[in-house]
């Protein structure tokens, strides 16, 4: 799979490399990626896409990892697929809190079934000018617009992505955030969005 796998991280380098470092170690040493610091996580994925040309991109979080076999396990969607979700499995300091995968299935706007760590095809990447620059749900605003731009969505459940939960994680959105940013997709895209199974 020719991918290249971006790692972003900004604020705190002396918290954060470690973990990328560590991230980085779960990738394979025959897939390219690369540790991209800057003063924020959109610049920083803005910066890490032109590293390196590539077919598909994959943005991993600094405290998430990819299991082992992850990469080889989406080959086989690599021809009907331009966005490929894995599984994934939800961790917080010494413990498993939950694991499963979404199941590819109804509108987007009602729920985001894919990981930031789905593999995206990088034509369509570009076709919607990739990330907008929001301070959280910044890769289901990016499914959603693929899917309006016609990307089509494959799970790939043998695929796992270990989501870790540690201090500073972004991923520890509040009730009153989650439904005002879901009201905010839905004004700007409810009229445009077609069915994922479409």
């Amino acid at each position: 799979m020719d991918v290249l796998v971006v790692i972003p991280i900004f604020g705190d380098s002396d918290y954060w490399t470690p973990l990328a470092e560590r991230a980085r170690k779960s990738i394979p040493h025959s897939i390219h990626s690369t540790i991209v610091n800057s003063e924020s996580l959109f610049t920083s994925r803005r910066i890490g896409v032109t590293i390196r040309k590539s077919e598909w991109l994959c943005f991993l979080d600094a405290d998430d990892e990819l299991t082992p076999g992850y990469f080889d396990t989406m080959k086989e969607y690599e021809q009907r697929a331009d966005v490929i979700c894995p599984s994934y499995r939800n961790i917080e300091p010494g413990k498993l809190v939950g694991s499963g995968y979404s199941i590819p299935e109804g509108n987007l706007l009602e729920r985001n079934f894919c990981v930031i760590s789905s593999p995206i095809r990088r034509s369509f990447f570009e076709k919607v000018n990739g990330f907008r620059d929001l301070d959280f749900y910044e890769d289901w605003d990016l499914f959603i617009r693929l899917k309006i731009v016609g990307a089509r969505f494959s799970l790939c459940p043998e695929a796992v992505l270990n989501v870790h939960q540690r201090p500073g994680s972004r991923n520890k959105i509040t009730a009153d955030q989650h439904s005002e940013r879901v009201r905010e997709f839905q004004e700007l895209y409810g009229n445009k969005l077609p069915s994922i199974n479409t």
